[in-house]
């Protein structure tokens, strides 16, 4: 095997794990909140907890009531063609550590992505992650979903992140490493913002930019703006018991069967 044979192999490797962050798609369930779909048929969120509550002590079904009910929407960030897995990775553990709920990844199968000892410490399990494989859907998406899209980039149109108005639903897009956001997201997007720095240097890591675009998204909004609606709420809440039992899914399923 050549070493091109083995990079691309170890690319397919990265692909599979961002998509095994979103293999079970609760949070795209079509009558999502109301109803979560579980291998093809829906169930009601307070359904799911009830079976599931056996499993979990009394204070982590206490933490994940009070963890989505601070969860929010208000601000998502786009990854775009990030090609060091470390580096997504340590966003959405920011992003966790934030409270927000959504994060985007758009990668082009042939880019490429470099491993990472980094890891996400477990964050993407309480995330919504949806992955795509260009700009152009993600924007789309976002766009019909009423966001304001803009990317990090600094040219003579940007405007400092901390002197933007204040939007309701603000979409951050983070590009790679080393082209930064695409001509595609650039053209795409409402708008452009930085980070003003102090020093020399022009940019920030990706982590760290994601870090401080989200401590200022939670910082200029009252404690109770954004946050999910009940139903919302209450849904994440059961997404997060059938993650936060090992087996989950199986085991709700098996206990549908015993008392049906």
């Amino acid at each position: 095997m050549s070493p091109h044979d083995k990079n691309s192999e170890e690319t397919l490797q990265r692909l599979e794990e961002l998509k095994a962050f979103v293999q079970d798609e609760f949070f795209l369930s079509p009558n999502w909140p109301v109803k979560l779909k579980i291998r093809e048929k829906d169930f009601e969120p307070e359904v799911i907890q009830s079976a599931l509550a056996p499993y979990l002590s009394e204070s982590r079904k206490s933490k994940f009531k009070d963890v989505a009910l601070k969860r929010s929407r208000d601000c998502v960030l786009v990854c775009e063609n990030i090609y060091n897995l470390g580096n997504i990775n340590a966003v959405m553990r920011s992003m966790e550590a934030f409270g927000f709920l959504e994060i985007h990844i758009v990668y082009k199968p042939k880019g490429g992505l470099k491993n990472s000892s980094r890891v996400s410490q477990g964050a993407h399990k309480w995330l919504d992650i949806r992955v795509w494989d260009n700009i152009e859907s993600c924007v789309s998406h976002l766009k019909e979903r009423e966001y304001k899209v803009f990317t990090t980039h600094l040219d003579e149109k940007a405007t400092s992140i901390y002197e933007m108005d204040k939007i309701s639903s603000v979409a951050l897009i983070l590009g790679n490493e080393k082209e930064g956001v695409s001509c595609e997201a650039l053209a795409l997007a409402d708008g452009s913002v930085i980070l003003p720095m102090l020093g020399f240097a022009q940019s920030f890591n990706i982590s760290v930019a994601a870090s401080l675009a989200l401590q200022w998204a939670r910082s200029f909004r009252a404690k109770e703006a954004g946050l999910l609606s009940v139903n919302e709420a209450l849904a994440t809440e059961a997404v997060y018991y059938l993650r936060g039992v090992e087996n989950g899914e199986a085991i709700f399923l098996e206990s549908l069967e015993r008392t049906s």
